[in-house]
């Protein structure tokens, strides 16, 4: 989509050794006079790490240092977050909620109701609100189970800790990114053998539950 509006996506990588974090200094070293747009995702899909505010302070003074960069802040898992991690919205931070465009909403995961609506909202200063209402609005609905069947908490933190694959530290959202590269070598049946992520899956060793 970045290519479809002339822009060139600039791709940070993270690792499970560091919960797919953002490091601020690798984040410095892509930044130069063309950067227009950062986004970040927290609580994150796919990675369920959430961003401490330790870290989004120090991402703050990088994007302080380019007045040309706004960021596009995706929120909407803010109410699913796991103790001790703790939500800040990045447009709290000083000097940040000019630049910030900050995607929420409450119902559509906050509230499990991801096969009955899709609804969300944006928070951002009125000039960069004013742009976006030039593009028009969307509202996407779909129309599906109203319920789902609830897990009891004991029994999904006793799957977490049985759990046969590496994954990162699950702060909030309602993802896992897990680590089969153990698994290289096995023979599935109805698929054959798992040689390496290129002949099972596009990401290196990673998948998303």
């Amino acid at each position: 989509m970045a290519r479809l509006a002339d822009a060139t996506p600039v791709i940070l990588p993270t690792s499970i050794s560091e919960n797919f974090l953002l490091d601020s200094k690798q984040l410095e070293s892509k930044l130069n006079e063309k950067s227009r747009l950062l986004i970040l995702c927290s609580p994150s899909n796919p990675a369920g790490s959430v961003y401490p505010k330790k870290l989004l302070e120090e991402i703050a003074k990088t994007v302080a240092k380019h007045p040309s960069l706004l960021v596009l802040s995706d929120e909407i898992y803010e109410h699913i977050v796991y103790a001790p991690a703790t939500h800040t919205s990045f447009a709290s931070l000083p000097g940040l909620w000019e630049r910030t465009l900050t995607v929420q909403q409450h119902i559509t995961k906050g509230r499990s109701r991801c096969n009955w609506t899709r609804l969300c909202w944006r928070g951002s200063s009125v000039t960069m609100v004013r742009a976006f209402r030039e593009r028009g609005d969307f509202l996407i609905k779909s129309f599906g189970e109203m319920e789902g069947v609830g897990i009891s908490e004991p029994f999904s933190y006793y799957m977490l800790r049985t759990f046969h694959f590496p994954y990162g530290s699950i702060n909030g959202a309602f993802y896992l990114f897990i680590d089969f590269s153990s698994y290289y070598g096995a023979e599935v049946e109805g698929f054959g053998k798992i040689e390496d992520s290129d002949s099972f899956l596009p990401l290196p060793c990673l998948i998303r539950l």
